[in-house]
This record gives C-alpha cells, sequence and structure tokens, in this order.
C-alpha cells in the first residue's frame, strides 16, 4: 500500500513540478557569439601620414573584439625620410646625419602581432576600386626592373602617397630609401665642392635651402636665390610683412635675392657647372644649380576618375575619394587642404578615429572633417631667424627659430613607433 501511494504522489506531484519548473531552475546559458570580421584595411605610403594613421588605428583595435582589424602599409621605402630637415642636411651632412633622418619603419611595428600588421615593400602600380584591389611591385634587392606583381585585396584603402618634386631633387623620396640616401649624397657632394649655387623657387623649401647654405659657408659661397614673383614666399593669405622679413633675413647672410626673375633656359656644361638664362637676359654660370619649385601629387597609378585636374585625389567632406566606397585619401595627395605637415595631422587623427568607428559598427557616429581655414607657415632661415605666421597673425622670428630649432628630427623615431 505504502508503495502505491509513493507512485501515485510522484506520477501525480512530483514530475509536473518538475515539468512545469524546468525552465526557471536551470541557469540560461549565453547565445553563442559570431567573433566580428577582420577588416582588412590597407594603406598606401609610408611616410608621416601613413604611419600616423596606421598607429592610430592599430592602437585602439587591436585589443579590441568588437572592431578587429589588420593593417597592411605597403611602401616603396624601408625607412622613414624625414624631409623636413632636408635643406639643413643639402648643407651640411654633419648637421643632420642619415641616422636622424631615416629610420626603419619595420622596427616601428614590431609591437603589434603579425596578424594585426603586415609591411609590404613595393610600389602600387593601380587600384581597381570597383574589385576592391591593388596591385603591387613587390621591391626586390639587386632587380633594378623590380619584383613580381602582387594582388592585394582590401576592405577600407587609405591614400597616403604624398607628393614628389616636379624636378628630380632630395627634398623628397626618389622612389626608395636607398635611391634618396644617393640622390641626398650627391646633393652634398656638389654643395661642399661648389663655390656658387642657384636656388630657384622661393616657396618655403627654397627659402629655406638658401638660408641654411648661406649661414652654414658665410661668404665661401655665393649663394643666389631667384624667384618668379614678386615677394619671396607667396601665398594669397600671407600677411605682406612675413615675405619682408623673409628677405631681409636672407640679405642679412648675404644671399643674392632675385625677385621677378625666371629662369628661361638652363644647360649643363661638360665641367659640371650650369649656363643659366634669366628672363632679364642675364647669363649666369654657376656650379650647382637647385630647383625648388612645384610639387606634383604621386597619383599616376590611380583611376583618372578620381583626380582633379592637377593630379590631386577629390575627397568629400568625410576625407572620402569621391565617386567610391571605402576608400579615403589624406595629407599631400588629397586636394582637402594645402600640403602641411600641420594639416596631415589633423586629417590623419581624423580619419582614424572614423574607421575605427566604422570597423566596429558605428558608422557616422564622426561628424564631417573640419578643415581649418587659417593658413600656417613657418620657415626656418638659417640656424638662428626664422619667420611664419598663424592665419593673420605674425610670428616673432626667435619664436619660430627655437621652435624649429632642430627641424623635428627628434619627432621621426617617435613617428615610426607610434608614440609622437
Amino acid at each position: 500500500m505504502l508503495s502505491f501511494l509513493y507512485s501515485l504522489f510522484q506520477n501525480f506531484f512530483i514530475l509536473p513540478f518538475h515539468l512545469l519548473t524546468l525552465n526557471y531552475f536551470i541557469q540560461p546559458q549565453p547565445t553563442p557569439t559570431t567573433p566580428s570580421k577582420m577588416k582588412n584595411i590597407v594603406i598606401i605610403g609610408g611616410s608621416y601620414a601613413g604611419l600616423s594613421t596606421a598607429h592610430q588605428i592599430l592602437k585602439q583595435t587591436s585589443k579590441s573584439a568588437s572592431s578587429p582589424a589588420k593593417i597592411t602599409l605597403i611602401s616603396r621605402d624601408t625607412h622613414l625620410y624625414w624631409n623636413l630637415a632636408a635643406p639643413r642636411a643639402v648643407a651640411s651632412a654633419a648637421e643632420v646625419p642619415d641616422e636622424k633622418l631615416f629610420v626603419p619603419v619595420a622596427e616601428g611595428f614590431r609591437q603589434y602581432p603579425k596578424k594585426v600588421f603586415e609591411l609590404v615593400l613595393g610600389s602600387a602600380v593601380g587600384v581597381d576600386v570597383a574589385s576592391k584591389e591593388v596591385t603591387v611591385v613587390a621591391a626586390v634587392a639587386g632587380e633594378e626592373d623590380g619584383g613580381k606583381k602582387i594582388h592585394i585585396s582590401y576592405d577600407i584603402l587609405v591614400l597616403c602617397t604624398g607628393s614628389d618634386t616636379k624636378v628630380a631633387t632630395p627634398f623628397k623620396s626618389r622612389g626608395s630609401t636607398e635611391a634618396t640616401k644617393t640622390a641626398l649624397h650627391e646633393y652634398q657632394r656638389l654643395v661642399r665642392a661648389a663655390k656658387s649655387i642657384l636656388v630657384v623657387g622661393a616657396g618655403p623649401t627654397g627659402v629655406e635651402t638658401a638660408g641654411e647654405l648661406a649661414f652654414e659657408f658665410g661668404s665661401d659661397k655665393k649663394i643666389i636665390l631667384a624667384s618668379a614673383t614678386p615677394t619671396i614666399l607667396p601665398g594669397p593669405n600671407r600677411p605682406p610683412s612675413v615675405p619682408k622679413t623673409a628677405e631681409s633675413q636672407l640679405r642679412a647672410l648675404n644671399v643674392d635675392v632675385r625677385l621677378n626673375t625666371k629662369v628661361t633656359n638652363e644647360t649643363k656644361l661638360a665641367d659640371g657647372t650650369w649656363k643659366i638664362t634669366l628672363s632679364n637676359g642675364e647669363e649666369l654660370v654657376v656650379d650647382m644649380y637647385i630647383p625648388t619649385f612645384g610639387v606634383k601629387p604621386n597619383t599616376s597609378f590611380l583611376p583618372a576618375e578620381i583626380l582633379d585636374a592637377d593630379g590631386f585625389v577629390r575627397v568629400d567632406q568625410y576625407l572620402r575619394v569621391t565617386g567610391t566606397k571605402d576608400v579615403y585619401a589624406i595629407g599631400d595627395v588629397s586636394n582637402m587642404q594645402a600640403p602641411q605637415a600641420f594639416h596631415v595631422k589633423a586629417q590623419t587623427k581624423y580619419l582614424a578615429k572614423s574607421i575605427v568607428l566604422g570597423v566596429a559598427g558605428k558608422g557616422g557616429a564622426v561628424g564631417a572633417y573640419k578643415a581649418s581655414a587659417s593658413d600656417v607657415l613657418a620657415v626656418q632661415i638659417g640656424k638662428k631667424a626664422g619667420t611664419g605666421h598663424l592665419g593673420s597673425m605674425k610670428l616673432p622670428s626667435f619664436m619660430v627659430a627655437y621652435a624649429r630649432r632642430t627641424l623635428f628630427v627628434e619627432n621621426a623615431p617617435k613617428t615610426v613607433d607610434g608614440s609622437a
């Protein structure tokens, strides 16, 4: 009888109780999550803009599961070239030795796991925005014609290829670190041997080069600065007192400043000197000729439809390349702002934040890029003088000279390792 009653109690009370309360007592298990897909971000250009953008993205994504990304950096150069100091380096190798000018890129990225960063040495020769693919000719030591073509797919592409001088000079990368060093060393050799040097072009590079040469060599060499413009440091928003101050400082260093003077013809003679014909009919024979006028964007490998009439990449208010998806351009290569480090720093910060939020699924969280309306200029003239302006405000000479006394070469390794 007792066993019958127990069986009845179990079947009609205990089992129904368990069935009714099953979900209440069992702890819910977390729903399996699918890891976010790794985004392939390709950056073309191993200069300041490219390196800074890569570090800013990696520092935010390499430790985040919600925004995983891999950076592939395509660079023609094995080293960052701190060309901001090139005018002084041209005048004196002792003042700015190679180890300060050239900093190896690979060393600065060893802090990141291989799964999130890859350095590809080579030159981009094509971009297919429809298939999202970059074609690169890999750099191969000992092969003058380069190596094999490789194809790199991307989810996001950032163009940071910068600009080049219109005439081949060592003020910009010559296509590889070794080629740049060779060009720079040749300029240094020619400077040492020259008794007369003509610098043509009175933009910041020309003015600083003339100033550095005159400061370094004094009356031992004749330095001439020729400009086709009525003033040096021409610019639409330039306070008139800035060019006047720069000209006065150059003349104080015994630089022969020629305004409204164009070079109409230049001929390299058999003995290595240059015969220069000026727009006023005058003919000069100088030991060294340094053209510093004009730059051109490094965009020859890009589709023509994304370039403006001057060859710069057209971008919208989000630094996105017009007419494309997931392609951006910053720095000298873009038509957003004048090619100045001041602007590039702001662009890299904005774009890195925008990309990181986009990878995390928060696209649109960053508003439009606010381009600075202020024109900024600071030039070093020798080692003890300088001039410049911030907007309409002229900067004191002592302030510019002090701020730029090292030409910021100490920031080169910091740019490479991301600590700048």
